[in-house]
Formats: structure tokens, C-alpha cells, sequence
């Protein structure tokens, strides 16, 4: 990781670098980095519960993502879904244990793409 340098990108970045390397945020690295940064807890997990991209809890190794705006809605997209959770025994915006792996539920995602908002299933394997 890089070393830490003033200003509230490099905190963005560092979290980036950490998920990068953990597969998620755990609160024991939210304190290191607090500590590293000089600031509270609370200040860092604010940053990081406030960008979708960050995960405060353990996720699947594959996000499936679908578009939720009209065009795509109009499109068929809430069928393809639904055939795809079926074929794969997932639902919407769970995570889903396979292979002995158990993993809690991810909070609420979006996308950022083009301001389209997505349903998100995180399978874990």
C-alpha cells in the first residue's frame, strides 16, 4: 500500500488498495486506517459505507449486475433476470454460499454506469 499523504482522495484510495487486497473492509482495518490517517473511526467508516464500491462485509467472488431503467425494463430485462436466478437457485441481492463458503448478505448496491441503477446477486464460491 501506498503511504498516507493529507487530503480526503488518498483515505478513498487507500480503502480501494485495502479492499483490493482483503476482498473487503473489515473494521479492524478501518481503525488501522483511522489511526494511519489521524482521524476517528466513525470518519473512515463514513467514507467507506458512503461509496457503493466499498464492502463492509464479506461478498461472493462474482457480482452479477442487471440495469434497472425503462429502456432495458422495456427490453426484457426482468425476465432474463428471473431465468437467470432460476437456472443459477439465487435470488436478487443475496449472497449466495456454494462450495462450504458462507457468507452474510450484502447491504443494498447500485450502479454507477451511466446513472442506471442495477440489481446486484453476489454468488460466492
Amino acid at each position: 500500500m501506498t503511504p498516507p499523504s493529507s487530503g480526503p482522495s488518498s483515505l478513498v484510495q487507500r480503502l480501494r488498495e485495502a479492499q483490493a487486497e482483503h476482498g473487503w473492509l473489515p473494521r479492524p482495518l478501518l481503525a488501522a486506517l483511522a489511526l494511519e490517517f489521524g482521524v476517528t473511526l466513525a470518519h473512515v467508516e463514513g467514507v467507506a459505507s458512503f461509496y457503493r464500491f466499498f464492502h463492509l462485509q464479506p461478498v461472493g467472488r462474482y457480482r452479477i449486475l442487471f440495469s434497472d431503467n425503462i429502456t432495458d425494463r422495456m427490453l426484457g430485462n426482468q425476465a432474463l433476470m428471473a431465468d437467470l436466478c432460476a437456472r443459477l437457485g439465487v435470488k436478487p441481492g443475496k449472497c449466495v454460499p456454494m462450495a462450504g463458503s458462507a457468507w452474510p448478505p450484502p447491504r443494498a448496491r447500485g450502479c454507477a454506469t451511466r446513472a442506471r441503477r442495477c440489481w446486484s446477486t453476489t454468488i460466492a464460491w
